[in-house]
Order: C-alpha cells, then structure tokens, then sequence
C-alpha cells in the first residue's frame, strides 16, 4: 500500500564494498518500516490514504527510524464516500444489453456522466433506510472484462497450489556406476548402470517432480480484475448495501429469520469493518451459507462464489479506501505533477512576449 523512496548519497561517493551494505541495510530498513505501518494500522484501526511516503536521505549512520519520520499523513474513512439523506431510494439504471454485448471490452455498464448512487437498507428488515450512499466510478463502474476476470481467478486460484510428489531418478537412487557385465559375446541386453530405470531397484524414467501451479499476473490486471468482479455484480443487482451487521441476541434463530427476507439465496458473503459484531460473529457460525470477509480480503474467487453481497456502510468504505490506495500505488505517475523543463519555459515566456 505504500511506496516508499529512500535515498542515498551519489554512487561515485561510495566505493562498492559500501554501496552493497547500503543496500542491504536499506532492504533491513524497509522491511521494519512496513512492521511498523502494519502494527500502527492494527492498533490504530483505521485505513491508510494513497500517499507517498518518503524518509530522511540514508546514510550507512542511519540504524533506527521514529514513526513521525514514515507517517506523513492518515484520512479517516468518513471523508471517502457521500451520504445523503432521501426518501426515495436510488435507482440504478443499467446500458441495454445490445450494447453492453457490442462493446464489451470498453463500454462500462452505467452511465459516467452521472453519479453513482446505491439505496442502503437496514439488515435486520431489508427495507430502505432513508439513505443513498455514493459508489466510486473507477471501482464500481469498469468494463465487464469477462477476460480479466477469468486470469484473476485462476490466479488466486492456483497461488497456493503446490505438488509436492517427488520420485527418486537415476542419480538419487543407491547404488555404484559399475557396468553390471560386459558389453558383448554374452547374448544378454547391453547395459550400463545397474540404476537404469529398466532395472530391478532402478531409477524412475520421467516420475513426479516437485512443482507449482502459480500464474504469474501483473499487479494491474489483478486490480482490474477485482474492479471488473465488482462492477458485474453491482449491474446484476446482486450487491447491496446495509447500515450495519449488529444484532440484539447471539441466536442463530432470529439471523436466520433475517435472512428469510433477502430471498432464496443458497451462498451470501458479508463485507464488514475490522471490527465486527460479536453477536452477529457468534450467530453466524453455523449457517453453512453464510461468508464472511473483511474489507482487504474480497477477492475474484469470493465473489464469484457467492450470489449475493452484503456491504455494510463501514465495510464499503474501507473497501473504497483500500482499493483507492493499490490504485495510487500502481499508477502514482499519473498523480505527480511534472515540473516545467528548462525548454518549455523559455517557450512559455517567448509566447507571453508574442
């Protein structure tokens, strides 16, 4: 979530004995910076902004760094969406289909030029609770990316999948390289090693071998990913937005009663805040359709899994604000200003005297 731009002195300064333990000391460096960002955040509780976070020029002196030198500065969550107040709950009002199917790979399902607004409803009666929340265009309104969608998943589907079988070949397997008997004049079969794979206690021609399934995939095509799984739901009315997950009581009775009134869905996943109702956490263990996630952990694969979605207000926000950071981080030069270079002032100043 943070980029971070250490610098250092000249190399020309620095011989290359000196120059390598900088390195070194500066990758130490970064590791304890995003400790420290972590812990703070898991005290604190509260969702970074996009911002670039820069230290003091590194010298070989530097040994420990003060948290006022990395933290620049933090926004709370409330100042990331806009809430209304309304009677009427928003109508979303989706592209024909025709042209949706036409330009699939750039036509985005809503309407840019207006905003994005979604009714929340109260979770214990599913009815609208008087507000209309904002959604982010760039997260909730991209392309439905069918393509990228489907990298995605079979990225994260196959992060962690590892085969771990291993057969023994001819150079593990026990045994001398001695030739096991003469080349010729014995009518047998020639034979080199008596570990040859046609042997008895031989070596395994071709066995299994350790290896990994991961897919490698750019780290913006991840993000659009998410972004396009995102947006597909919100066009298939299957994403919702309620003020909160509390209940009264911890029993899974009465959850249950309150799911009765979101339809027949066989698999619903909640997206909360990072800190969740006790009640609800207790109530929800054993009902099998129920998913829950935190905010930093809705994937493709979640999504997908489950046909509706259940964002309380908080959750959505450190949704936006999580995603609005990784959007910063992989396009910060979009968001940097160039300074002027030395031959467009002189031409800016030429055409101020024209």
């Amino acid at each position: 979530f943070f980029f971070l731009r250490i610098r250092r002195p000249p190399r020309s300064t620095q011989s290359r004995s000196s120059a390598a333990s900088d390195v070194y000391k500066r990758q130490a460096l970064r590791k304890n910076i995003f400790r420290a960002l972590s812990l703070y955040n898991q005290f604190s509780q509260m969702p970074y902004t996009p911002a670039v976070y820069s230290l003091k020029p590194f010298t070989t002196s530097v040994a420990r760094i003060q948290m006022k030198d990395v933290v620049t500065r933090i926004v709370k969550s409330d100042e990331v969406i806009q809430i209304e107040e309304s009677q009427v709950p928003a109508k979303l009002v989706r592209k024909p289909d025709e042209i949706l199917v036409k330009r699939w790979w750039i036509e985005p399902p809503f309407d840019k030029t207006k905003k994005l607004f979604v009714p929340v409803y109260n979770f214990q009666t599913a009815e609208f609770a008087g507000q209309n929340i904002e959604l982010d265009q760039d997260i909730f309104n991209q392309p439905l990316r069918r393509d990228i969608i489907h990298r995605t998943f079979l990225f994260r589907e196959n992060l962690y999948n590892l085969k771990t079988h291993r057969t023994k070949t001819v150079a593990m397997v026990s045994g001398s390289g001695k030739k096991p008997h003469a080349q010729k004049k014995l009518g047998r079969a020639r034979q080199g090693q008596k570990r040859a794979p046609g042997r008895y206690h031989g070596g395994k021609a071709h066995g299994a071998v350790m290896r990994s399934y991961r897919v490698d995939l750019p780290r913006k095509v991840r993000l659009m990913g998410l972004k396009c799984m995102l947006s597909a739901k919100l066009a298939q009315g299957e994403l919702l937005v309620i003020d909160n997950e509390q209940l009264d009581t911890f029993k899974t009775k009465n959850l249950v009663q309150i799911l009765e009134n979101y339809g027949d869905k066989k698999t619903l996943m909640f997206v909360t805040g990072y800190t969740l109702d006790q009640n609800f956490e207790i109530a929800s263990r054993n009902i099998k359709k129920i998913n829950h996630c935190f905010s930093n952990e809705v994937n493709v694969p979640k999504l997908l899994r489950n046909e509706l979605v259940l964002f309380t207000k908080e959750g959505l926000k450190q949704l936006i604000l999580w995603l609005q950071g990784r959007t910063y981080c992989r396009y910060k030069q979009k968001h940097s200003e160039r300074p002027e270079l030395p031959y467009e002032q002189e031409r800016n100043l030429s055409l101020i005297h024209i």
